[in-house]
């Protein structure tokens, strides 16, 4: 009988070992093969998306506050792309299953996040508006030039050398001390001081316990934006849940286009967005875009709509402002009477109508020329003191300057959030088309299925 050898056992042996280590690992390989591809499908969707979602339009974000894109921006360019820079041979199906279309829902959040980091700048500059009428009636009262002439003279070195020397002042609160119903004032003052400080120690140290700020660690930069991050999105919320009717109706009174015209004779900017932009960088024409929100008609008859509202509310300030003067009123009541007269003469007594009826009559006429002529200064783009008629001192009325946007936002206040965001949603639309804020898309390769999903998170 033949031996066999020790060497052709071994090598049988390890065919066989190696034969099923060759198979795994190949199969191990394989799997790798797939799961590279997998991942790599998976981020090339994800890239595409984040880059239509980046694709944003800046200008309805600058104006509107709104995060969208439109159908133009929705391509795979990205991700064939990404495809074959990883040896990825594209040539499965891409489909686009769903892109979430904007509604009245994410508007209403877009205006509330506008308004949570927007309103304070919003604020200041109405305030900035006050402080520049009052600065005007200072130069109109003739304030600016005797501050000047007292600043040029020689009593102006006496004053100031009495308020900058701390001796003198307290010399004076000395004599101020003994005037009758003043008692215990340096004590007074001294808790005032405390007052103060103790304010400034405990805002110092809420900011301090927020804001904990290190130049040297990175995580501390992070943790403010995380509290700015919060702050943002708790204030949003409580606008969205509780305030947003007051930021609706302004919204939609002072960011949109009107009849007012955007420039003056001279060129200068007299219409202008909440952030500052012309409306001619939206749209060539003039639109009535805030007469059609507070009408729901568009184009002549929403001016008349809106133009009947302006001329009522115009007229009634003159005619109220006319009736609580008195100088004015004797006159109307001498002519009431004659016409009365007259009128009984020519009738024989027979029409008898109360001398009340014909004042109210001649009133209404006697301002009417008045109220012309403010409502083409607010058609002008100009203010107008409508709050004359109330017990103000001198020239305080004049600071408050109400235009044609102000009273439309006093009668948008009463039109409900659901019909004014269904019309500044029509608007929108019309100038930027139909906008997404979502999307996702599946890609089948051999069988596989991938699919990814992103929107804003502004939305969510």
């Amino acid at each position: 009988m033949r031996k066999l050898s020790k060497h052709g056992s071994a090598t049988v042996f390890l065919s066989i070992i190696l034969s099923a280590l060759i198979l795994v690992e190949s199969t191990y390989l394989l799997k790798i093969v797939v799961i590279n591809r997998s991942i790599t499908i998976d981020r090339a969707l994800k890239i595409q998306i984040e880059s239509i979602l980046s694709s944003y339009n800046r200008e309805l974000y600058e104006y509107y506050g709104i995060y969208a894109f439109t159908s133009n921006e929705v391509n795979d360019t990205i991700f064939c792309n990404a495809l074959l820079a990883n040896n990825v041979d594209p040539n499965g199906s891409l489909v686009i299953e769903n892109v979430e279309v904007m509604t009245i829902d994410e508007l209403r959040l877009a205006i509330a996040n506008f308004y949570s980091y927007r309103g304070g700048a919003i604020a200041m500059d109405s305030m900035m508006g006050l402080l520049s009428n009052v600065i005007n009636l200072c130069d109109d009262f003739g304030i600016k030039e005797k501050i000047s002439e007292f600043t040029s003279s020689g009593a102006y070195e006496y004053f100031s050398q009495a308020i900058s020397d701390s001796r003198e002042v307290s010399k004076i609160l000395e004599v101020v001390s003994y005037f009758p119903g003043v008692e215990n004032l340096e004590s007074k003052i001294q808790q005032f001081l405390g007052f103060v400080d103790s304010i400034n120690q405990t805002s110092g140290n809420q900011v301090n316990q927020n804001l904990d700020f290190n130049v040297n660690d990175a995580s501390s930069l992070i943790g403010i934006l995380d509290t700015l991050n919060s702050v943002n999105i708790q204030s949003a919320d409580f606008i969205d849940n509780y305030a947003f009717h007051l930021v609706n109706y302004h919204y939609a009174s002072y960011n949109f286009d009107c009849v007012i015209p955007q420039q003056n004779d001279e060129g200068e900017l007299i219409d202008e967005s909440l952030q500052g932009g012309a409306f001619a960088q939206i749209h060539d024409s003039n639109c009535f875009d805030v007469e059609y929100i507070m009408s729901g008609s568009s184009g002549l008859p929403s001016i008349v709509y809106c133009g009947q509202i302006i001329y009522c509310t115009v007229q009634i300030s003159n005619i109220v402002q006319c009736l609580l003067d008195p100088e004015r009123m004797s006159i109307v009541n001498g002519i009431a009477e004659i016409i009365d007269a007259i009128v009984i003469v020519l009738t024989g007594g027979v029409l008898a109508l109360p001398p009340e009826l014909y004042s109210f009559i001649i009133v209404n006429f006697m301002v009417l020329p008045e109220t012309i002529s403010n409502m083409i200064d607010l058609y002008d783009g100009e203010g107008i003191a409508l709050f004359d008629f109330l017990p103000l001192p001198d020239g305080i009325s004049d600071v408050v300057q109400v235009g044609y946007r102000d009273i439309l936002c006093f009668f948008m206040f009463f039109v409900p959030d659901s019909v004014v965001l269904e019309r500044m949603m029509n608007v929108i639309s019309r100038d930027y088309g139909e906008l997404s804020i979502g999307m996702s898309f599946s890609y089948n390769q051999a069988g596989q299925m991938h699919t990814f999903e992103d929107g804003y998170q502004m939305y969510s």
